[in-house]
């Protein structure tokens, strides 16, 4: 059986990409042929024009750390990825379909309404991920999430539309349940993120890889991985601020990229290596579990607000919401949290058992195609 992956496999982001990794590499094991759809649209390619246009200029260490991590994410995927010929628009995905037995959306926001809207430009509507193209074959979407809590109106209008198609839908929050529900679906399932069906050897085998190549060959130490997605300046002087406390369960902070090492396997080293790990990072927060390393989230919003729902929809299964903290209470807590033991032998159980429902969910959508055994 041939199976096409569509999700956000070409951002410049450990996390998306490493979820894309995950989900072909659970399907492969499943016993299917899959490929990732290499869809991407032209505006989100690198040029002088788009340097210019969006002032990037005005920022060029931000700019030139981005071009070095996506050469370093661009050497994984071209080793990691079976990809397709490129595509850049949702009429191109359609004549690829037809090789296809099954098409699986997500996971990953992958159907936030702002690409819905203009992902393939400010004035075209772009359903590549909703699956708005010809196709014949069986339609899934796997863990997919929104963005939001709620999807605006115009954006749902034209959700509705091809939410209907689906064969089965599976959603990364518990948010995404009541946001399918507003579209005129009550079958949603909540399944888990692509990167909690890969047995833990898996990473621990890239980070491996990573620790041969060794970066500045720093990967050791008492050290806390500081990484951050948003807000980093920001982060930086908190914690900086911290450090001057008394009793923290690390000596020096490691920071992102710092090190000069912006591929994959290093920033998996980077996690495993550490002594415990603070993020606002999704997928960081899944390999600390899955690598078995203490963690804290540093939200920017407090309690379980707008995308925090993805923190707390794992970690409350997990019993360890009280691991996410709001910026503002972040410097007592890291005084404890740190030192907490997790029980990583109830958490393997839990994501084992979380993991089988992923599992399961696939493996219906399979069986629902006559030639699957």
């Amino acid at each position: 059986m041939k199976v096409g992956i569509l999700t956000f496999h070409w951002a410049t982001n450990y996390g998306a990409v490493l979820q894309c990794y995950a989900l072909q590499q659970t399907l492969t094991r499943l016993g299917m042929d899959v490929e990732v759809i290499n869809y991407k649209p032209r505006r989100y390619d690198d040029s002088l024009y788009r340097f210019f246009k969006q002032h990037k200029y005005k920022n060029l260490t931000e700019y030139s750390t981005l071009r070095k991590k996506e050469r370093a994410i661009g050497v994984f995927r071209r080793k990691n990825l079976n990809l397709t010929r490129r595509v850049h628009t949702c009429a191109e995905i359609g004549k690829l379909a037809k090789r296809y037995d099954l098409i699986v959306s997500g996971s990953d926001q992958v159907m936030n309404p702002s690409f819905l809207m203009w992902g393939e430009s400010s004035k075209r509507r772009s359903p590549s991920y909703f699956l708005g193209f010809p196709y014949e074959g069986r339609r899934v979407a796997y863990a997919v999430s929104f963005g939001c809590v709620e999807y605006p109106q115009e954006a749902r209008e034209l959700a509705i539309h091809y939410m209907g198609a689906f064969d089965a839908i599976g959603v990364r929050e518990d948010t995404g349940v009541a946001i399918v529900e507003s579209m005129g679906r009550s079958d949603a399932v909540v399944v888990p993120d692509p990167t909690i069906l890969l047995p833990s050897e898996y990473y621990d085998s890239l980070a491996t890889e990573g620790g041969r190549r060794g970066g500045r060959g720093v990967y050791s130490g008492d050290y806390a991985y500081c990484f951050f997605l948003r807000n980093e300046e920001e982060r930086r002087a908190q914690l900086g601020a911290v450090m001057s406390d008394k009793g923290l369960p690390f000596e020096e902070l490691m920071w992102n990229n710092d090190d000069g090492d912006y591929s994959m396997q290093g920033w998996l080293c980077k996690i495993r290596n550490a002594k415990c790990v603070l993020t606002d990072s999704f997928h960081c927060m899944v390999m600390c579990l899955k690598l078995h390393k203490p963690f804290v989230v540093i939200t920017e919003v407090e309690g379980n607000e707008g995308m925090n729902d993805r923190f707390y929809s794992l970690l409350s299964r997990l019993g360890l919401s009280e691991r996410v903290v709001y910026k503002n209470d972040m410097s007592p807590a890291l005084n404890s949290l740190p030192s907490i033991a997790i029980s990583w032998t109830s958490v393997d159980a839990t994501l084992i058992s979380y993991a089988t429902k992923g599992i399961n969910f696939l493996k219906e959508q399979m069986c629902e195609l006559a030639d699957f055994d």
